[in-house]
């Protein structure tokens, strides 16, 4: 979440902050929002613009935080028991938990906090369904635990929109440099660092709008399917791809596709889990993308906040741009 990341309390009882510049930590204590049960609280965390959501397995709520201010808060999800969902992802405005024990999938409305719940299926006795998920494309995969088949949220309606980027996505890189491993019972943190590291761009998360749909896979023997309907008018905040190419594009150095998204009217001030296209250009140290995001009218309060910023970090020529 911007500059930060956050890891999910599973037997402790604080929140791992991490400084992904100076690589520095904190703690967040969140013993305050686990169930009694003990250990197990939350298994998985997300983002999902300034927030991060973690998955409740043994806890009996949502664990919300804020990653600006580290604030923590809570959503209840109506449901008890243990083990139930272990594994959290973003698809769109929603973050979406892969059910374990549970008998429903847990869908949460970033934007408003709301959650919801579908029945998925039936499993017998008390034994993990899956345990994790992750996005490709159009669609979510959640891997096996002791069921035999993998589920798969799939929405099609999204297709059309990818087309039309697909020509942008071509041409944005990614880079990143750095990759932190949470500690389990070492007593530290392991940083891998690579300056020529190029995340594929196959790889890259994009936003989606809705969900609309649930089938099931059967790896052994003929594929069986089921589809349960799941749209709702709150489903229909659509988080747009553009806004997150652009701020992919200027992180990449790749002005080409700045200016063709800006061309086609994609807004300068779009924001990308919590970093908004000027923050990214400052940080990139890019006079010239800057520059074209002034032109185009970016806000006069993320111009006011960029300078304090620019500042900081020794930018004395993107502050007098700015």
């Amino acid at each position: 979440c911007g500059t930060k990341l956050f890891c999910a309390p599973y037997q402790a009882s604080s929140i791992l902050v991490i400084n992904g510049e100076s690589e520095d930590y904190n703690m967040l204590s969140s013993s305050n929002f686990a169930s009694e049960e003990g250990g197990g609280q939350w298994s998985g965390i997300a983002c999902y613009e300034d927030k991060l959501f973690c998955a409740p397995r043994n806890a009996s709520s949502v664990l919300v935080i804020d990653g600006k201010t580290e604030r923590l808060s809570n959503i209840s999800c109506g449901v008890d028991g243990i083990d139930k969902w272990v594994g959290i992802t973003r698809f769109g405005n929603m973050l979406v938990c892969a059910p374990s024990c549970a008998s429903s999938i847990l869908i949460i409305f970033g934007d408003t906090n709301e959650i919801i719940v579908r029945p998925c299926l039936d499993y017998p006795g008390d034994r993990s369904k899956w345990n994790a998920i992750a996005q490709n494309g159009t669609k979510l995969f959640c891997s096996p635990a002791y069921y035999k088949g993998i589920l798969v949220f799939e929405d099609q309606a999204l297709q059309l929109e990818l087309e039309q980027m697909k020509k942008f996505m071509e041409e944005v890189n990614i880079e990143r440099t750095k990759l932190f491993c949470s500690p389990a019972y070492y007593k530290g943190i392991l940083v891998f660092e690579d300056q020529a590291l190029q995340l594929e761009l196959k790889q890259m998360k994009t936003n989606f709008s809705s969900l609309s749909s649930i089938s099931y896979a059967e790896k052994s023997g003929p594929r069986s399917s089921f589809s349960i309907s799941i749209n709702s008018q709150k489903c229909g905040h659509r988080s747009s791809l553009a806004s997150a190419f652009l701020v992919d594009a200027i992180r990449g150095g790749n002005r080409k596709s700045v200016r063709k998204l800006l061309d086609l009217n994609v807004c300068p001030n779009s924001m990308r889990d919590g970093v908004t296209a000027l923050r990214a250009a400052v940080q990139e140290r890019d006079e010239e993308v800057v520059h074209e995001l002034i032109k185009r009218k970016v806000s006069t309060s993320d111009i006011s906040r960029n300078v304090e910023y620019a500042i900081k970090l020794g930018y004395e020529d993107i502050a007098k741009i700015l």
